[in-house]
């Protein structure tokens, strides 16, 4: 990542309305094994099929019901 993107990053999350705290992690940076949990496990930011995880969202199961 170019110098200073993840300080803004964190710092946006910081003033950001967002009710969950936020980890903005480099993955170049991290132990592979970090890397491949991440990757199995993480949550993407901007993933449309995980919006409905957010607070206020219906769910995926409320929707179908």
């Amino acid at each position: 990542l170019p110098p200073g993107i993840l300080a803004d990053l964190r710092e946006k999350f910081e003033e950001s309305p967002v009710p969950y705290r936020v980890d903005v992690v480099d993955l170049s940076q991290v132990r592979p094994e970090f890397r491949k949990a991440v990757i199995q496990k993480g949550i993407r930011w901007n993933d449309s099929e995980n919006a409905s995880v957010l607070p206020g969202k219906p769910s995926r199961a409320s929707k179908k019901l």
